[in-house]
């Protein structure tokens, strides 16, 4: 995409993409969109704020309930086999 042109939406779900895998990863969203596309970071933080205003992207808060969401139930479900593991064995 070259500069100072509006970013298509084909653009700006490949953005949302690689957005969502590093914010999975725990690895920093805007350097992850700067490299990939090899922009500078500040021009990556406008794109995922126009996907984001756009639909592409769900608000950051959203995002880190989903993660705390998915942190509990993981920890639930280890905690879960752990008490079926000291179970006595009939």
């Amino acid at each position: 995409m070259s500069q100072g042109k509006r970013p298509s939406d084909k653009h700006l779900y490949e953005v949302a993409n690689v957005y969502i895998k590093a914010y999975a990863s725990s690895t920093g969203v805007q350097k992850a969109v700067a490299t990939h596309f090899g922009i500078p970071v500040s021009r990556a933080a406008k794109q995922i704020i126009v996907a984001r205003n756009r639909g592409m992207l769900p608000a950051t808060e959203e995002l880190r309930l989903r993660r705390q969401y998915d942190t509990a139930k993981r920890n639930l479900e280890q905690y879960v086999n752990d008490l079926e593991l000291l179970q006595p064995k009939e």
